[in-house]
């Protein structure tokens, strides 16, 4: 049974294989006054959703072989060779289509899960801040829920994944160094450089 669930696609064609010969026994005991050609095309279903495409053509060919086969072999002569040929034809051809469209279908489902399952991911991992956030109009402290008061940066960094870095902006160096000399209003003056001993 564990090899069973390992390889689900061996599971799936042992079972399709399992149902065309059950299918194909059905039909050959009935005639053609019951007519089970559509009970040929559920192991295609099944093999191609579990399988992949390459398994469902497989038991597409396998059935509507055996479906034709069956017809032919058991009542001959009812009907001239090239119809036998084309209604074989057009019903591998159909069951094929079939394999391939289940196939993909199932790509498409397990593509949709594989994104649902990353978006949610994300999702678990994303902090969002909502609401007011009352603030220190001169400090600029974060009051909490407890009723602590903050620094900005400590507050964001627990209620998120953001980390902190500090500069000076461009304004706020201008307005600093305004007075210094040697600022000329758009660049930081150099500073000098202490001469250590040697």
């Amino acid at each position: 049974m564990v090899f069973f669930r390992r390889h689900p696609a061996i599971s799936a064609l042992l079972a399709g294989v399992v149902w065309t010969v059950l299918v194909a026994w059905l039909d050959v005991k009935t005639g053609l006054q019951l007519k089970l050609g559509p009970f040929y095309l559920l192991p295609v279903l099944l093999v191609a959703w579990r399988g992949g495409m390459a398994w469902g053509v497989v038991t597409a060919v396998v059935a509507a072989s055996a479906w034709r086969g069956i017809e032919v072999t058991w009542h001959p002569g009812l009907l001239p060779g090239w119809v036998l040929f084309w209604d074989a034809f057009i019903h591998l051809l159909s069951f094929v289509g079939v394999a391939v469209f289940v196939s993909w279908a199932r790509s498409l489902v397990l593509r949709e899960k594989a994104l649902v399952y990353d978006l949610s991911a994300l999702l678990a991992n994303v902090k969002e801040l909502e609401g007011l956030l009352p603030m220190c109009a001169w400090c600029k402290k974060v009051r909490d829920d407890q009723g602590y008061w903050q620094q900005i940066e400590t507050y964001i960094s627990s209620h998120s994944k953001a980390d902190w870095t500090h500069g000076i902006c461009p304004d706020c160096v201008a307005r600093l160094m305004q007075d210094q000399p040697g600022f000329n209003g758009s660049e930081p003056p150099s500073l000098p450089v202490k001469e250590t001993p040697s």
